[in-house]
């Protein structure tokens, strides 16, 4: 990224990708990310409406599911979460397209914003464990009083989420973290780091990772192409620090009741509460279906609102109102409906599929959160809008690259 002469827009596109990730860091109640996002739509007025046609498809679903869902109490919930996953994105994939230079700015700002999260995760554990402080309610909820509730505990311990709050926020975080920094010493942070998050879908994303660069390595034949005594040094030493850091704490545990977890969430055995509930949104699909009409058979029960779907079968969270299922598929089955689901997966795969210098990226960043989707919610508003600036960006190399 060329540091001379930045001007308003890119630091703005800077400052937009770095907010990106940063959940908890609020104005008026709002992440940074939207508030920013939305004043850039009264700032850069002008662009032009072209988007990938897939998603654009999957934009008229969410309009089509809102006015379906129109009558059913919850507007505001709706109208937000549709201004979010469609208005927005469909913006600045024009303004991008106009001015392709400006996305190196607002990818370096995604890229710092990983870098945070990991440097503040990595402080939460040192501060809480060495001096029982706990910085995230310090900072965000006591001084800045930008959320009440900044920090998550699971039996009395704090949880790693960093600027997330919810260890699946922090899921694609990690996963984009290793995709884009490539290093052996950034893979040694987010293993560390979804060990303290306590999170079974955490260590399933980077077992898909893990499982992914080195099928890859097989396949090309590179595992032993570019040894050097550097990278034997290295790997020599991550090997050592970890041992260490197993023997000399409650590390080793930790990890161990992470695998755990996730073979009994996926065998059935030791079922706990929160396993029950989350398998429920699958199994109670032929009752849903059955209990519902046509048009929300279709189009689903709403933006924001696919827990509604469930709370007329067994009452689910019913004091919460509109409320979201914990699971990425049926999220959108629920919420936009049969169509829905097909046009947004299309649109997944399609990325995954179509050649590009980078596919690459789009393996390793969106096959780890589509099976991690299996078990909770990854794919947030953000991450559809990195998928999206990544398409725009490596779309606009391949033209020129085509002298188009």
């Amino acid at each position: 990224m060329n540091t001379k002469k930045i001007t308003l827009r890119q630091l703005y596109m800077f400052l937009l990708g770095l907010t990106s990730t940063l959940y908890i860091v609020r104005v008026f109640g709002i992440p940074l990310f939207y508030f920013l996002a939305l004043i850039g739509i009264f700032v850069f007025r002008k662009f032009s409406i072209k988007i990938d046609r897939a998603y654009g498809a999957y934009i008229v679903v969410i309009l089509i599911s809102l006015a379906v869902n129109i009558d059913n109490g919850y507007v505001y919930t709706m109208v937000l979460s549709a201004a979010l996953s469609s208005i927005i994105c469909l913006f600045y994939m024009g303004l991008l397209r106009q001015n392709v230079k400006i996305i190196e700015y607002l990818l370096a700002g995604i890229k710092a914003s990983c870098a945070l999260q990991l440097i503040w995760c990595l402080l939460q554990y040192v501060s809480y464990h060495a001096f029982r402080l706990d910085i995230n309610q310090v900072v965000f909820s006591q001084m800045f009083h930008m959320i009440d509730n900044a920090s998550r505990y699971v039996n009395g311990n704090l949880v790693l989420t960093g600027f997330c709050w919810h260890p699946s926020n922090m899921v694609p975080v990690l996963v984009l973290s290793i995709v884009m920094f490539n290093t052996w010493y950034i893979w040694l942070i987010c293993i560390f780091i979804a060990v303290g998050m306590n999170s079974s879908t955490a260590i399933l994303a980077l077992l898909t990772l893990g499982i992914i660069k080195i099928l890859r390595l097989l396949i090309r034949k590179e595992i032993f192409k570019h040894l050097t005594m550097t990278k034997i040094v290295g790997a020599g030493l991550a090997i050592v620090f970890v041992v260490v850091a197993i023997t000399t704490t409650n590390l080793g545990i930790q990890i161990a009741g992470g695998i755990t977890r996730l073979v009994e969430r996926i065998n059935g055995t030791n079922v706990t509460l929160s396993t029950t509930v989350h398998r429920s949104y699958y199994t109670l699909l032929p009752l849903v279906i059955r209990n519902t009409s046509i048009g929300k058979i279709l189009f689903g029960y709403g933006p924001g609102c696919s827990g509604l779907a469930i709370t007329r079968i067994n009452g689910q969270y019913s004091l919460l109102g509109s409320w979201v299922v914990e699971s990425d598929y049926m999220n959108i089955l629920y919420g936009y409906g049969i169509i829905g689901f097909i046009i947004y997966f299309f649109w997944i795969i399609r990325t995954i599929m179509k050649k590009s210098p980078q596919k690459i990226f789009f393996i390793e960043f969106l096959m780890p959160l589509l099976v991690a989707g299996i078990t909770y919610n990854v794919q947030y508003y953000w991450v559809v809008f990195t998928i999206l600036v990544m398409s725009v960006h490596y779309n606009k190399e391949v033209q020129v690259r085509a002298g188009k």
